[in-house]
């Protein structure tokens, strides 16, 4: 539907359609109708509400932007972490060859 743009909802705009293409393509989903609709709903407010429209493009990008932090944040964590880890494991490493490395023949 992307080369439709804008005018998108004039194919398969319909409560009928959505609830169809949402248990189609989300197979499984409770929520994958409810959401259809709700798509169709908010199309439809945006639509007669420009005020409204404006105020919900911003809002998602404020959300997207702060998601977008968090994700940033968590992914420094977990490289640090992954990080510290890799130099314990590198530490036994050198201390395991340096055993191996001796001499241990035991006589009988």
């Amino acid at each position: 539907m992307k080369f439709l743009g804008k005018r998108h909802r004039i194919l398969f705009h319909d409560a009928t359609w959505a609830i169809y293409i949402a248990r189609k393509i989300y197979p499984g989903d409770i929520n994958a109708e409810k959401s259809a609709c709700l798509h169709l709903e908010i199309d439809k407010m945006c639509s007669e509400n420009k005020e409204f429209k404006k105020f919900l493009e911003e809002w998602v990008q404020r959300t997207a932007r702060k998601n977008k932090q968090i994700k940033n944040l968590f992914k420094k964590i977990q490289e640090k972490n992954t990080n510290s880890k890799r130099r314990r494991k590198k530490r036994k490493t050198n201390i395991t060859a340096k055993i191996l490395s001796k001499n241990w023949s035991v006589k009988l």
